[in-house]
């Protein structure tokens, strides 16, 4: 998939939008509705569902030593979204969880949702994610 075949959800396609805020919560996006619905378009077209709701379940905090691994792990069908300091934002997405000393050949996808660009893996079926005690890690390496 690639930016070209991303088009924008209309309401009656997917269902009702009108409340944007029951998807990806949390400071990234702030009241970002056009990035909110790059990012459910292009999760519903890879996944071929619609997304009912998201549910935050991480935010970064920079007085917490806690590893991000705590909150994330486990969880399927998880998309990380980061905000770096001069406000670029992108992501991933993988249809496996993160789990200790695995890696997993489920589908995932690396995106910019400031560019609104989608990646997917190369060779379909190897390593979208791989676990690391210290980092989240997306793609083959």
């Amino acid at each position: 998939m690639n930016n070209k075949n991303i088009v924008p959800a209309k309401d009656n396609d997917l269902g009702e939008r009108n409340n944007y805020f029951k998807y990806f919560q949390g400071d990234v996006l702030d009241q970002a509705d056009d990035y909110r619905d790059f990012l459910v378009t292009i999760l519903e077209n890879k996944i071929h569902k619609t997304i009912q709701k998201t549910k935050l379940v991480y935010k970064y905090d920079p007085h917490s030593q806690e590893s991000i691994h705590k909150y994330i792990d486990n969880i399927e069908n998880i998309v990380l979204l980061v905000k770096t300091t001069n406000g670029y934002i992108f992501g991933g997405w993988t249809e496996s969880a993160f789990i200790p000393k695995t890696s997993s050949t489920k589908s995932g996808l690396l995106f910019s949702v400031t560019n609104r660009a989608c990646f997917e893996l190369v060779t379909p079926n190897t390593k979208a994610i791989v676990h690391d005690p210290y980092f989240v890690i997306f793609g083959n390496n």
